[in-house]
């Protein structure tokens, strides 16, 4: 990275230093709500062009049925206890 910001601010570009900020906490956010249906909305997406739904990242090995995304282990350990926070005291 640190080549990339020299050659880019060699060639007369502005580069801004980029502090990640809370990136864990929106993806566990993000993949709540995209599992909330229970795999509803991408079996639908999938059946639209006949391709099969993907359940994990190796499909021949502990494929598995559910009712609910939610209730697998992985999505457990995501979604963690409920919790209302505001953003102020998470920072």
């Amino acid at each position: 990275m640190e080549m990339t910001k020299t050659a880019l601010e060699a060639a007369g570009h502005k580069v801004i230093d980029w502090e990640p900020h809370r990136h864990l906490e929106i993806y566990k956010n993000a993949e709540t709500i995209f599992a909330a249906d229970g795999g509803h909305d991408y079996r639908t997406q999938c059946e639209l062009s006949g391709e099969p739904l993907i359940r994990t990242m190796s499909p021949t090995t502990d494929a598995h049925e559910s009712e609910s995304a939610l209730d697998q282990p992985l999505a457990q350990s995501l979604i963690g206890d409920p919790s209302h926070r505001s953003a102020y005291e998470v920072a």
